[in-house]
């Protein structure tokens, strides 16, 4: 039931934490949420860094923490970049 029911999002990480956490600027909602790595990256040892697009997971009881479950590839990254950029300036015309 709890697998079933998660929220799987994309943000950038914007730092690094101790013991493998980080905190992750999540696109859609405008967020920033703290999230550790999952266990298959820690096994495979996938590094992420400052600056990389990820997928989090988040459990709809605690929306603040969630899980890293992958990092995007490269032409991923640019096209979320973009985006969050155009709506970035979407939202600033509007508030003008």
């Amino acid at each position: 039931m709890a697998k079933e029911a998660t929220l799987t999002l994309s943000g950038e990480v914007v730092e690094k934490l101790p013991n493998a956490q980080f905190r992750v600027e999540l696109a859609q909602v405008n967020r920033v949420i703290l999230a550790r790595l999952s266990g298959k990256m820690k096994q495979h040892f996938i590094k992420v860094v400052v600056g990389d697009w990820v997928e989090v997971e988040l459990s709809p009881y605690d929306l603040t923490k969630g899980r890293v479950l992958t990092r995007l590839s490269t032409e991923e990254a640019q096209q979320r970049s973009a985006e969050k950029r155009r709506a970035q300036i979407a939202a600033s015309e509007t508030g003008n």
